[in-house]
């Protein structure tokens, strides 16, 4: 229920198409400002999901929602940290489903996108990822290379090891630093006798 000033006044049921009633709360419910209004009907749109967020407590799985694709999206666009994190909650929540989608799409052409789906598949603490996301080692930003190297130490993939080694001997000081900094979730003896080499220098 909104208040005269566009605010939410209390959490309430809300039927969905005719299944049991689920809880929903809104948070994050700001009115527009006089500047926020424009004429083109998708902005407004998105302007007004993104004022006026609602989470959904628990919703049947046959009511389908929230839907995928729509997260996913969000999760492209956020520029919040605080949003993000919640969308990835979401996805989280719905499982097997939201996996093959974030898989789909691991060509995207945005890199930052790339790297927030990387966080979100190790959420998932599904091992079979790790053949989807090994080419990824060739992805032209370094920060992609970076956090698909995370993911394969997180499910301890022999690759990993293979590419921190490199990592750790390579001539350019930052990748040095990011396989040090990587090092300690590794847990090949061979790597860790190098990182401990580097620390005694």
């Amino acid at each position: 229920q909104l208040g005269a000033d566009g605010r939410s006044r209390a959490s309430r049921p809300l039927r969905v198409a005719g299944h049991f009633p689920v809880q929903v709360r809104v948070v994050n419910l700001q009115p527009l400002a006089p500047g926020d209004l424009v004429e083109d009907d998708h902005r407004l749109r998105r302007l007004f999901r993104r004022r006026t967020l609602v989470v959904a407590e628990r919703f049947p799985v046959d009511a389908g929602l929230p839907r995928v694709d729509p997260l996913l999206d969000e999760l492209a666009e956020e520029q919040s940290m605080s949003l993000r994190r919640f969308y990835m909650q979401r996805l989280q929540e719905l499982g097997a489903v939201a996996l093959e989608a974030a898989l789909s799409r691991l060509r995207d052409s945005r890199w930052y996108f790339v790297r927030n789906l990387l966080v979100l598949l190790r959420t998932f603490d599904d091992p079979s990822v790790v053949r989807h996301i090994s080419r990824l080692h060739q992805h032209p930003h370094p920060k992609v290379r970076h956090e698909m190297l995370r993911t394969l130490l997180h499910f301890q993939d022999p690759e990993a090891d293979r590419i921190l080694y490199t990592y750790l001997k390579h001539k350019d000081r930052e990748l040095r630093l990011t396989g040090i900094r990587l090092a300690a979730q590794s847990r090949n003896p061979g790597v860790l006798k190098l990182l401990l080499e580097f620390l005694d220098k």
